[in-house]
């Protein structure tokens, strides 16, 4: 009997220009993020930095599972 394993997620890149966006935001002093914010949504810059931070995480902690190709935690 062969045991089957579904890795259900799978994270997508974000695009090069969002990640220069959160660059800019962590950089920034607190009137350049200030700015930011009101342009983009605080709510939303948060979740692109831990979006970044997730992927980050995933390509430095994963390896590509060998059957379907999907990340998994390196022990």
């Amino acid at each position: 009997m062969q045991l089957e394993v579904n890795h259900n997620y799978f994270v997508c890149k974000i695009s090069d220009e969002k990640k220069k966006i959160i660059e800019k935001y962590n950089s920034g002093n607190i009137d350049e993020r200030k700015l930011m914010e009101k342009r983009y949504g605080k709510k939303q810059l948060a979740t692109l930095v831990q979006t970044v931070m997730s992927e980050d995480w995933i390509e430095n902690e994963s390896k590509c599972c060998p059957h379907c190709k999907a990340p998994i935690q390196v022990r």
